[in-house]
């Protein structure tokens, strides 16, 4: 069963009940699919399946490679931490506060500040150790070379006949 990992509690607004009970029947859907079929990791095209606190991002192939572009604007490059395992990608970082401005002299506030994380699992094994990221406008991308995929031949096994 996949689960979702929030590290701020999601505000309810006039869709908020209904998004609950959405992801409620997503969940039920998927573990009943599981169940029969195995895991089952459709693509994430929509609005709420997107974290709301962590980078948006593009994942696609390129052939040999995988590319990972990660929204992270206003974040200093020296506070993002990126984790690579074979099978996924960990996004850390922290949006620090430019200044201290009493709240009362707020008229509003709709940045987030703290720290994030967030996990993306990908389609195919990656070498983490060839892996590269650069950081432009706000963007880290980050270039994945794929893994050798393993040979189906297998190992053969002697079998021997017992008298």
């Amino acid at each position: 069963m996949r689960r979702r990992w929030l590290p701020v509690r999601r505000e309810e607004g006039i869709f908020g009940s209904l998004e609950r009970i959405h992801e409620e029947l997503d969940r039920w859907f998927n573990d009943v699919v599981s169940s029969f079929f195995g895991s089952w990791d459709r693509p994430s095209l929509r609005i709420w399946d997107i974290p709301p606190w962590g980078p948006r991002i593009d994942l696609y192939d390129q052939g040999n490679e995988l590319v990972l572009k990660a929204e992270v604007p206003g974040i200093d490059p020296k506070d993002i931490d990126v984790r690579l395992l074979e099978d996924r990608v960990v996004i850390r970082g922290e949006i620090r506060k430019d200044e201290e401005v009493r709240e009362e002299n707020y008229y509003r506030s709709e940045r987030a500040y703290g720290s994030f994380a967030r996990t993306i699992p990908l389609p195919v094994s990656i070498k983490p150790s060839e892996a590269k990221a650069s950081y432009k406008n706000g963007v880290l991308t980050l270039v994945l070379p794929k893994a050798e995929p393993e040979k189906e031949e297998g190992v053969r096994v002697e079998i021997k006949e017992e008298e």
